[in-house]
């Protein structure tokens, strides 16, 4: 006995069936036929090569499958076991036959290649240009931020003094006015104020005021023009700009802007701005005030006794001078109780001398037509406080003090 036509075994013995994926055209003990790669066949016991039956398009299958899900998507393609498979799109690839998905490009490359099969087809974008995972074409590479250009093209660096803060094609933005920022800048607040000008892009930038200046491309604050100096003009860019310098014997504080802002030294008086001159000798002042033209009175100083004889500089031979004197000390304002009141061409008398480290200074003046009005005006300026006239240090000749420095007004 032999085996019939689909099955398979020795002569004399139990024959069995083709299994699937198998056959066999002939009787006899000859073994099962397998079906073709690519082919497969679920039909047990087959008895011709017909019933093989190929694999799903771009699928392939080892030779003896006996099921369609034997046949695996090639190299390039993606799918199911058993099909169907489809080519890897634009920008991915597969190098295995396998059912696993396609793999996508890497950024800032592109493939615009269908069913590729290696990383190799992955083109890189043109400088300073961006893409993102499994692009499928130039035009995909799009300048980066900072960078402006055609999309697919080189692009080129944004200009200093303006930015981009996107990917893309569109156009660089010019910073705000009055700032400047670097080359290929990716943001507005890379943009800075310009030496001159002080703020921020977001709130504007100014002009340094008059009495400052900036000398660097930041936001920082102006500063202020050195003590002694002056500018008048805005958005100084050097401290070469404070090129205003006080006069002789004056200061100014920092930030000043005009002439009239240099005030007389301590020791030296004279109009804002200038001139000054020193004070008289026997004559001091302890402080940087402006002191105006007023008229003088002269104090004549007798040692001993201590005599002061008033002679006034007003017109007119029938008005008063009236003097307010006391004793300062020379190096504070603070002045001593010995005040007293006279009135012009009269002599002081006999006063005690002032205190060591003190001298007479004169306090206030008045001027008044003769008469009761005249002693009123005397008793009211007696409890003066001191001015910051030059004072007289123990004169020994005639000094010159003007009036128009002390601090209260003639009456």
């Amino acid at each position: 006995c032999i085996c019939d036509l689909g099955y398979t075994g020795p002569a004399g013995s139990v024959c069995s069936s083709c299994i699937p994926g198998r056959f066999k055209p002939a009787n006899g003990s000859a073994a099962c036929e397998l079906c073709a790669a690519d082919l497969y066949s679920t039909a047990r016991g087959a008895v011709s090569e017909a019933t093989c039956k190929p694999c799903p398009g771009f699928s392939q299958s080892q030779a003896g499958s006996g099921d369609r899900d034997l046949c695996i998507c090639n190299a390039g393609f993606t799918g199911l076991d058993g099909g169907p498979c489809s080519a890897c799109s634009g920008g991915k690839y597969k190098a295995s036959v396998s059912s696993l998905a396609c793999s996508m490009c890497g950024s800032d490359t592109y493939s615009p290649a269908l069913n590729a099969t290696s990383s190799g087809t992955c083109q890189s974008c043109p400088s300073n240009t961006q893409a993102g995972k499994g692009s499928s074409k130039r035009t995909n590479c799009v300048c980066v931020k900072g960078y402006t250009g055609a999309d697919g093209a080189n692009c080129t660096a944004c200009e200093a003094g303006t930015y981009k803060s996107s990917p893309g094609s569109s156009l660089c933005t010019a910073c705000p006015v009055n700032s400047y920022s670097p080359t290929a800048s990716i943001k507005r607040d890379e943009c800075k104020c310009n030496a001159g000008y002080s703020g921020s892009a977001d709130d504007g930038c100014f002009p340094c005021v008059a009495g400052t200046f900036k000398d660097n491309w930041s936001n920082d604050k102006c500063s202020k023009c050195p003590a002694g100096t002056f500018s008048g003009f805005l958005a100084r860019n050097d401290v070469a700009g404070c090129n205003g310098t006080c006069p002789v014997l004056s200061n100014s504080a920092a930030g000043s802007d005009e002439l009239a802002d240099c005030k007389c030294n301590k020791g030296a008086t004279g109009p804002d701005g200038g001139p000054c001159v020193l004070c008289d000798a026997g004559a001091y002042k302890t402080s940087q005030v402006r002191s105006s033209a007023a008229s003088a009175v002269t104090v004549d100083a007798q040692t001993p006794p201590l005599t002061h004889r008033l002679r006034g500089h007003t017109p007119g031979g029938r008005v008063l001078t009236l003097v307010a004197l006391g004793c300062a000390h020379l190096s504070s304002a603070r002045v001593l109780p010995h005040v007293r009141c006279v009135r012009e061409g009269s002599t002081m008398g006999h006063l005690v001398r002032c205190p060591p480290r003190t001298a007479w200074r004169v306090l206030r003046t008045a001027t008044q037509s003769p008469g009761a009005a005249a002693m009123r005006t005397a008793r009211a300026i007696r409890d003066t406080r001191a001015s910051t006239a030059c004072a007289r240090r123990a004169p020994s000749a005639p000094t010159r003090i003007h009036r128009g420095a002390l601090a209260s007004s003639s009456a």
